[in-house]
């Protein structure tokens, strides 16, 4: 009786160990402490607050401020203008400190900083195991504006750089070529730019006046987002104004398909896309119009007291964030996109301006 005992112990624990390791191998870790939740990117300001990341889980349970410096012991500086992803690396965009500070997204270990070869630059994207990062030069001037390109295997600026017109901003890569939005800098512009990556040649569409957010439809056609253009007197009185217009770009001919213009001088400030749907922002409001689409829509789908400064969707959510005064924490919102109902509110970190999804 009691080797008959012995035996069913020893089965029931081998039934037991594999089932524990059949879970275990379906099982998917977490990558790190910053994986499967919310990336903030916050600028920072001019009076002593550097830019910071904070992180929200998926369940929005907590919030970890400047997980940057928690981790790494230092600070990014000033202004933090936008991360890029690749792989399993973030690469931190500071504008301000003319620096690209590359960590692992899941974990915020820094990796290396990029500190030579950069001026003013604000966005990043990937080619080819190359970076390709726009960069506003020295501000006063409209003629020394270029896109950086980076050796992604020991993180340096080559010596070549692509000189491109004033006041390159978001960049998207597609089948080999670049796609710049030129918003102008501190001055105004009104062309994308198209940057054959196998030979580094440019070419300029006209768009409308400060194109700025980039998204690419199922389709695989560049949006473009127009803010529309201000001008000001000696005393800051308004004396000119352009409507924002929405734009889309064939990206097999590169030639301007559609042009939607908004009506009077309404500027929208915000775009994001995502699954067939493109959403903006004018006036305290969202706005979702079908990529097929060539009018605007009527009427908004959210509205309210707020003013949002970035704004981002992710499964079925709309997540915004609103900077507040600029000198104190900001405010992330979350709006369930099947009712179009907030669900959730978290006060974050000051000059909230970027969302990504870990």
């Amino acid at each position: 009786m009691k080797l008959n005992t012995l035996f069913l112990s020893i089965f029931t624990l081998g039934i037991l160990l594999v089932s524990c390791s059949s879970d275990d191998d379906g099982m998917e870790l977490p990558k790190g402490d910053f994986d499967n939740g919310i990336l903030i990117s916050h600028e920072g300001t001019f009076g002593g607050v550097t830019g910071s990341v904070s992180f929200i889980p998926n369940d929005f349970s907590t919030i970890q401020n400047d997980i940057y410096n928690a981790t790494n012991g230092e600070d990014l500086g000033v202004f933090q203008q936008s991360i890029g992803f690749n792989g399993d690396l973030a690469f931190i965009v500071v504008d301000n400190a003319n620096t690209i500070t590359v960590v692992n997204r899941y974990t915020f270990e820094k990796v290396s900083t990029i500190t030579t070869g950069l001026s003013t630059p604000r966005y990043i994207t990937f080619f080819n195991n190359k970076g390709y990062v726009t960069n506003w030069g020295d501000t006063a001037s409209s003629t020394d504006d270029f896109i950086a390109v980076v050796n992604l295997t020991d993180y340096t600026v080559e010596s070549t750089t692509i000189p491109v017109s004033e006041g390159p901003e978001q960049i998207l890569e597609r089948n080999g070529n670049l796609y710049v939005s030129h918003k102008g800098g501190f001055g105004f512009n009104n062309v994308v730019t198209v940057i054959n990556t196998s030979n580094n040649q440019t070419q300029e569409l006209i768009v409308g006046d400060k194109p700025d957010e980039l998204a690419f439809d199922t389709a695989g056609d560049l949006w473009v987002l127009c803010e529309g253009r201000t001008t000001f007197d000696a005393d800051f009185n308004i004396i000119d104004q352009t409507p924002g217009t929405l734009v889309k770009i064939n990206t097999t001919t590169n030639v301007v398909d559609t042009t939607i213009n908004f009506e009077g001088t309404n500027q929208p400030s915000l775009m994001t896309y995502s699954n067939g749907t493109i959403y903006f922002y004018l006036n305290s409001a969202v706005y979702s119009m079908s990529e097929t689409s060539t009018t605007l829509p009527t009427a908004s789908i959210i509205s309210g007291d707020f003013d949002f400064y970035g704004m981002q969707v992710n499964e079925n959510k709309l997540y915004a964030v609103d900077a507040g005064d600029f000198a104190s924490s900001g405010i992330m919102k979350v709006f369930d996109l099947s009712n179009n109902q907030e669900t959730n509110s978290m006060t974050v970190g000051i000059v909230p301006a970027k969302i990504y999804f870990n």
